[in-house]
């Protein structure tokens, strides 16, 4: 997460009542993606408030969080020393090659990608997942769905484009709004990348796609008529690639 979003407390509180709302769909996706986890390393780079990280920890995974925001680790630290095979450090996504070689079976991102800026560091950072995954290692990652960029406006979400934002050109910056409760707003800054170029990078860089989820919107909305998903969650497959 880029750090400068996440030093006010105001905000951790906000985002941490966002999260709670994406764990649901996110656990069921990624169960469905990588199976029977109880004992497996899993590597959670982004973990945010580490809520997620908490729960796949606590359903049997041994666990590593990582998130470049330090007022973040301190919010993981509090609430969650107490789980046994849970651990939190402060690390750049872009170093996590850094990290023990084929050690973890699963790597996780969980809504990071939309704040890399450049296409080489979104390459960087998948490289660095191939590194530290295991032979038949997994990699789940989630991001806003292309199908939500353009659409309308609900009462819990909706985006500020660009005045000449285009959806094929990755690296666009745009706002997302959400609120998490009818008083409370959460703005995000994000960037764009059209699925075409993940699809590129993944390929790139020593993965196939296995699944792709889309998990209805995790808050019913009446103005959500056409059911539009919030997410869309990709499982994908490392396999062996010349750098």
């Amino acid at each position: 997460m880029p750090e400068e979003q996440y030093k006010s407390k105001k905000f951790i509180e906000k985002y941490k009542i966002h999260s709670s709302t994406r764990i649901k769909v996110f656990l069921q996706a990624f169960k469905e993606i990588v199976g029977d986890y109880d004992g497996k390393n899993v590597l959670d780079v982004g973990c945010g408030d580490g809520s997620f990280t908490a729960q796949i920890a606590k359903n049997g995974g041994r666990v590593e969080g990582i998130d470049v925001a330090p007022k973040m680790i301190e919010e993981c630290t509090k609430n969650y020393s107490g789980i046994n095979n849970l651990n939190f450090s402060e690390e750049k996504a872009q170093n996590i090659k850094n990290l023990k070689k084929e050690f973890f079976d699963i790597a996780l991102f969980s809504m990071i990608l939309i704040h890399i800026k450049t296409e080489k560091d979104l390459k960087k950072i998948f490289r660095g997942a191939n590194h530290v995954l295991k032979k038949d290692g997994v990699l789940v990652f989630s991001e806003l769905n292309p199908a939500s960029i353009t659409a309308p406006k609900t009462e819990a979400r909706w985006k500020t484009l660009p005045k000449n934002f285009l959806y094929l050109k990755g690296g666009e910056k745009f706002k997302s709004h959400v609120k998490p409760t009818p008083r409370k707003t959460i703005t995000f800054n994000d960037i764009h990348w059209p699925l075409e170029v993940y699809s590129k990078v993944l390929r790139k860089t020593g993965f196939c796609i296995t699944h792709i989820i889309e998990p209805k919107s995790e808050r019913k909305v009446k103005s959500n008529k056409h059911e539009i998903p919030s997410y869309i969650i990709f499982g994908c497959k490392k396999f062996n690639y010349k750098k």
